[in-house]
């Protein structure tokens, strides 16, 4: 049990769960209570951090999280990212602000590569990546915070 609240705090879901009468034990879904989207986010989110893999792929897994805790959550990956590579798939700029390298996808082709700072000898519009404004593009932007070891 100790493993799952750590996760859950980790995700930023602890607080609900642990304010339901329930608690970790409360049934969700048809005969139990209804998430909100961003509530089945941070639970999947959790869900992926308690499988302790080496590699972890968020598929717009924060599209749903307010600002403020779309923050929380991704302070809390980066601070396992000495642990696992975390791959995000996102169309919000801000998810990408901690990443160290970011592609830009069009129709499954990589159109751009650069890191967040717009330092890439391979990236020939730097400011593109970073810069455009994601969430209108029809590319999607994949994202990844490296391992240091």
């Amino acid at each position: 049990m100790e493993r799952v609240q750590e996760v859950a705090r980790l995700a930023q879901i602890a607080d609900f769960i642990e304010g339901r009468e329930g608690g970790y034990e409360e049934i969700v879904g048809e005969r139990g209570i209804r998430l909100s989207g961003g509530q089945r986010q941070r639970i999947g989110i959790a869900r992926a951090l308690y499988k302790r893999a080496s590699v972890i792929v968020l598929d717009e897994a924060i599209s749903a999280l307010d600002n403020s805790t779309e923050k929380e959550v991704m302070a809390a990956i980066e601070g396992l990212s000495h642990q696992l590579t975390v791959i995000l798939i996102a169309h919000r700029l801000s998810t990408l602000e901690k990443c160290d390298r970011i592609f830009q996808l069009d129709q499954g082709q990589v159109c751009q590569e650069g890191d967040r700072d717009g330092d890439s000898p391979t990236n020939s519009a730097t400011g593109g990546v970073v810069g455009a404004t994601v969430g209108t593009d029809p590319a999607i932007v994949s994202t990844s915070i490296r391992t240091t070891g």
